[in-house]
């Protein structure tokens, strides 16, 4: 009796070109929206080509929709960034909205605390670094206890968010006192607020006017981000070993990878992006912090 050869057959290539892989984004993304058409038309009866025009002109109809969709760009794309060292290791990080809470927690109680104190450059960057530890280390405990005792990475990572978000909402219920919500941090000042000047003020009146700083400095920092990770996963020790621990943890060990030692610093650097994040949500965006911060 043969065996019957199934109907499809679904293989991975080995290699891809740039030609293949742009043709395939792009028909998916062509085919997504004749599927939503489809629906739309199904489900409504009505003609739903003005429900697509809604979509547009809702992002791009003018300047300030037009940054406030490259600001959740921003946002989704350093998130997604943070995760892609993790998830090339099999790590499956489930945590990364704790991360960013924890990232944007120690930038707010810099801003909260050091406000007068210091120069505000200088509290810029010691938020920078409090938000960068803070994410990296609320990151590297599930990591420990998966290097140490094996456990559920994504039951684990998941349940940190539930942790961040009540020790978020500790700390904002001390800070705002008898308010009714702790609200913008520094209004008046604009301590620890991420802000660009050059000293020129042609250029410093050309940005504020036309450009949105608060949305171009996290969007550069995470595009010049993108091409180190490209490079640190594809050409450095470190990219090479986390992904010899992703395809087998036991060659991994035959060949003299330390395993725990990539995943605990795999996360710590996983867990210091969603830092960064939460400090872009604190110190550019939102300028306060609550317990729906990171969404």
């Amino acid at each position: 009796m043969t065996k019957k050869e199934p109907l499809i057959r679904i293989v991975k290539r080995n290699h891809v070109t740039w030609k293949t892989k742009f043709f395939s984004y792009v028909g998916t993304l062509l085919g997504a929206l004749v599927l939503s058409v489809l629906f739309l038309w199904i489900v409504s009866g009505k003609n739903p080509f003005p429900a697509l025009g809604y979509i547009v002109l809702g992002s791009f109809e003018n300047k300030i929709k037009i940054w406030s969709m490259l600001k959740e760009l921003v946002l989704l794309l350093g998130i997604g960034l943070a995760l892609v060292p993790a998830y090339k290791m099999r790590f499956w990080n489930i945590g990364a909205q704790g991360q960013v809470l924890m990232g944007a927690l120690m930038a707010s109680m810099c801003m909260i605390k050091l406000a007068g104190k210091v120069p505000n450059a200088l509290l810029v960057v010691i938020e920078l670094f409090a938000a960068i530890t803070g994410g990296a280390l609320f990151a590297y405990i599930p990591a420990f206890f998966k290097s140490k005792w094996n456990t559920n990475e994504t039951l684990f990572t998941l349940m940190m968010n539930y942790i961040a978000v009540f020790v978020v909402t500790y700390f904002t219920d001390v800070w705002r006192g008898s308010k009714s919500s702790l609200g913008t941090i520094n209004p008046n000042t604009e301590a620890g607020w991420l802000s660009f000047v050059t000293g020129n003020k042609t250029i410093d009146t050309f940005t504020k006017t036309y450009m949105n700083q608060q949305v171009l400095i996290p969007m550069v920092v995470v595009i010049f981000l993108m091409i180190l990770m490209h490079f640190y996963l594809k050409y450095f020790k470190h990219g090479y070993e986390l992904t010899v621990v992703g395809d087998s943890i036991s060659t991994a060990r035959y060949t003299g990878i330390n395993v725990g030692h990539v995943m605990r610093r795999t996360l710590f650097l996983s867990g210091a992006i969603c830092g960064l994040i939460g400090f872009f949500y604190v110190s550019c965006f939102d300028h306060t912090i609550s317990s729906s911060t990171s969404g």
